[in-house]
């Protein structure tokens, strides 16, 4: 069963319970399904409780209680343990080996590769693989990462800032931004085990992030996509795809390829907390314009637990790979000699954007659908597209 850890431990990964009551059946167990982190083997583990009651009533009441309960825990830092793990007393030669800087970055992405996405470990893989290079060859004999001080961290980051001048690194303001970002998770990651007492990162000045490189639809080529894929080289499911990205502002790959009918609702699309990216179950609604697609492609008629998009075109059991899509597009804007626009699948959702913003002025609105957290974060990606939200203000700025 879950240990509770006291507040000064570290909060580990988890997924909140959730009640399976068989539409209210009393014949059938009602179970009550949560993730907890197991310790031993670094990795989220499944468990289930039973609902206790006689009638339906009772059964909701218990449950009430215990999902409560178990979330208090999970939050608080509940964890388990492998209890097939054999204990065996440590040789004096294995108390005599510390680890290595090298080896807590390996135990980092081992535990990342089962907390995060693909993309996002893709992304720590490649931003801690300069840290070590950087290592190897400022710092040949550096071991101890207790030792990393914060005028080394600020040498790494004079190196990224060097290398990419010197043309060694294709490096974006926004990427050597991002590899320090990476960089101070990975300490918090060690100070939260104990392992350091400090994040030498947390003083890292801030880059500037370059702003106006997405790229939206020009409307005359949205509309010469559109007429491509609906009259001259059909691809409905192609279209269907774009188009959902459009009209919703969900991400392509993961958010958009794993939709399945059960996800549109009669008001809303829901994003699970699987293909989310911060993890969270999300909604967001659904537009007259994406109504009217729904509609013509029939897809609420559909089994709930299939995949809106297969390599079969049609609703099915299985979805394409993460860079189906991707490739299709680009064969697309291949053949309508596009391609050197900088367009690419989020051109769709930044398309989306700018319309509704344009239509509206309703920053507000803009937040909602595009799920972000706060204001600011909604206001600096509108400014990267090139919209200022005080010019229809200065518009009315009298004349002299």
């Amino acid at each position: 069963m879950a240990v509770k850890a006291s507040k000064e431990e570290y909060k580990y990964e988890f997924r909140l319970p959730r009640l399976n009551d068989y539409n209210g059946d009393i014949s059938k167990p009602w179970l009550i399904t949560f993730y907890i982190w197991n310790i031993d083997l670094a990795k989220l583990e499944r468990k289930r409780l039973t609902s206790k009651g006689a009638t339906a009533q009772e059964r909701y009441k218990d449950s009430r209680n215990l999902i409560k309960e178990i979330s208090t825990w999970l939050k608080n830092g509940a964890y388990t343990v492998d209890k097939k793990k054999k204990v065996l007393p440590a040789s004096p030669q294995a108390e005599e080996k510390k680890s290595t800087v090298f080896d807590y970055v390996s135990l980092f992405l081992k535990f990342t590769q089962n907390t995060k996405k693909r993309n996002t470990l893709r992304t720590y893989k490649s931003h801690l693989k300069r840290y070590t290079n950087f290592l190897i060859k400022y710092y040949p004999n550096f071991r101890e990462v207790t030792e990393f001080s914060s005028q080394m961290a600020f040498e790494f980051f004079d190196h990224l800032l060097k290398t990419r001048r010197e043309g060694g690194l294709e490096l974006s303001n926004k990427t050597t931004k991002t590899s320090i970002g990476t960089m101070s998770i990975f300490f918090n990651f060690l100070m939260r085990r104990k392992i350091v007492k400090e994040n030498p990162f947390t003083e890292m000045e801030s880059l500037p992030i370059e702003i106006g490189k997405r790229v939206a639809f020009a409307d005359t080529d949205r509309a010469l996509i559109k007429t491509y894929l609906t009259e001259t080289n059909p691809n409905p499911q192609l279209w269907l795809y774009l188009a959902i990205m459009y009209y919703t502002f969900l991400r392509p790959g993961e958010e958009v390829r794993n939709l399945k009918i059960g996800d549109i609702g009669e008001h809303y699309i829901r994003v699970r907390s699987d293909d989310a990216k911060n993890r969270k179950t999300q909604y967001v609604q659904i537009s007259r314009g994406l109504e009217e697609l729904i509609q013509e492609y029939k897809l609420r008629d559909y089994d709930p637990e299939l995949y809106i998009f297969t390599l079969q075109g049609r609703p099915g059991l299985k979805c394409p790979g993460d860079r189906w899509f991707y490739l299709q597009h680009a064969k697309v804007l291949d053949a309508l000699n596009l391609k050197n626009k900088n367009y690419s699948q989020y051109s769709w959702k930044d398309t989306g954007v700018i319309a509704l913003y344009r239509a509206t002025k309703d920053i507000k609105l803009i937040q909602r659908m595009c799920r972000h957290s706060s204001l600011e974060q909604t206001d600096k990606y509108l400014k990267s597209l090139g919209m200022f939200l005080e010019s229809e203000i200065l518009e009315s700025f009298p004349a002299l």
